[in-house]
């Protein structure tokens, strides 16, 4: 059985579309790394 994660939620204010992007990616990587304790909303 999978063990369910606690989800932290962070908030940015970015100015351009480049940034939106790198969060995103930093998105991905933390949700997708199995050794993470927790998943994250950007």
């Amino acid at each position: 059985m999978a063990c369910l994660k606690r989800c932290n939620t962070y908030f940015f204010s970015v100015e351009g579309e480049t940034e939106y992007w790198y969060l995103k990616w930093l998105d991905y990587l933390f949700n997708n790394n199995q050794d993470t304790a927790y998943k994250v909303s950007i």
